[in-house]
């Protein structure tokens, strides 16, 4: 998310290259929150990198520590960092114009997915709901109000998340996935896409990196492909 001046950061990604050669290529050099919304490889593999190149202004998680070897890379860099919290559900953070309510996080459950941090970023009249690995147990204890023109869907496009009844609630304009080709879990599932087929339908392994700008009132969507 970029306002101006500011920028936020939602996840590093499985490994450091694509993310550090994006906010390079985009003449990035600070960002000022980094949001780390589930502690493992896929969602911070790339923050040790992410944190030491660039001027990372405060760091947030949902609190759980895994005895990982990626954990272990990004906890190391996060000590040394100047800013470090925990979320917790319903903290409202505001960068800029941008206000970031945090909808879901740490339910002190032992399964990371229900513990994912699930944030609700608006911008004036438009609003992003970023779902993360949010599964069956995590959307269940969302609350009301999750209504958002611009999602970007749980888990890949999984079964495991994903709900009828939590795409329901989205109610989205726009539908954004992002996943591999080819990948293991042949994601995103078509009941899924089903789900979501009043939402025009966005995938990176279709349409490649997927930009959403909006001014507040409308948006707009850009892709590479």
């Amino acid at each position: 998310f970029r306002d101006g001046k500011y920028n936020i950061l939602v996840d590093c990604g499985r490994s450091d290259d694509p993310i550090y050669s994006y906010l390079n290529t985009n003449g990035i050099r600070d960002i000022d929150l980094l949001i780390i919304s589930v502690p493992t490889r896929e969602h911070l593999g790339g923050c040790d990198r992410v944190i030491k190149n660039f001027n990372v202004k405060k760091v947030v998680d949902n609190g759980r520590s895994p005895k990982t070897e990626e954990y272990e890379d990004y906890e190391r860099y996060i000590k040394e960092s100047n800013s470090y919290d925990v979320l917790e559900k319903g903290d409202t953070l505001r960068i800029g114009n941008l206000v970031i309510e945090v909808v879901g996080a740490n339910n002190r459950i032992e399964e990371d997915n229900s513990n994912a941090i699930v944030t609700r970023i608006s911008y004036e009249d438009i609003d992003f709901l970023l779902a993360s690995d949010c599964d069956e147990e995590c959307e269940s204890r969302l609350p009301a109000g999750l209504q958002s023109e611009i999602f970007k869907v749980a888990n890949h496009g999984s079964l495991l998340s994903n709900s009828f009844e939590f795409v329901s609630r989205v109610s989205p304009e726009v539908a954004v996935i992002t996943v591999s080709e080819n990948n293991q879990y042949n994601n995103p599932k078509q009941q899924v896409l089903d789900r979501l087929s009043r939402s025009d339908i966005y995938r990176t392994d279709i349409h490649g990196t997927i930009i959403v700008k909006t001014n507040g009132e409308t948006y707009s969507v850009k892709t590479e492909k």
